[in-house]
């Protein structure tokens, strides 16, 4: 049974040669990572079995052994009757996108394990995120915090100079 067609960029994004996509059902599943088939597999036929547009992010191993992430997106066209006669989409590497994403969450969970207090601020000093060592240092909570500027620090114990280097 035919799959699909797709271009050679479409191919050399599942790790494989142009003109070497099979367009079987077999071929799709082995250019999906194994772990990502399943949900990969229920997107889809959700997509289709409601009328409605799909996107799926998986991964691929390459035949270098790298792994990227694609995410797709497809339309899909039916008869008359309700079935599916084609799907039409797209497909992005969004490998950078994800890695970017690791290391965000790997920063933050650092941050948060920190046991040194860490506030982050906007340009005016308003509080957007605090770990919680600095909920326990200053006994404010986290919604207390968000959205107020830093002088709710301002104990009165320091000399202004040492909160104008704090700001700095």
């Amino acid at each position: 049974t035919r799959v699909m067609t797709c271009s050679p960029e479409t191919e050399t994004l599942h790790g494989l040669a142009p003109g070497a996509f099979e367009g079987t059902y077999a071929a799709l599943r082995r250019a999906i990572h194994p772990a990502d088939w399943p949900s990969f597999e229920i997107d889809q036929r959700a997509a289709v079995a409601q009328q409605r547009d799909s996107m799926s992010a998986y991964r691929v191993i390459l035949k270098d052994g790298s792994v990227h992430w694609i995410e797709s997106r497809g339309r899909g066209q039916y008869a008359a009757d309700g079935t599916p006669v084609r799907i039409s989409g797209t497909v992005v590497d969004i490998t950078e996108r994800k890695l970017a994403e690791a290391r965000d969450q790997l920063l933050t969970t650092a941050l948060e394990a920190s046991a040194n207090a860490v506030v982050l601020t906007d340009e005016q000093g308003c509080v957007e995120w605090a770990n919680p060592a600095f909920t326990d240092l200053t006994g404010y909570s986290l919604s207390e915090a968000l959205g107020q500027s830093t002088r709710l620090l301002k104990s009165g114990v320091q000399d202004t100079e040492f909160y104008r280097d704090m700001w700095d």
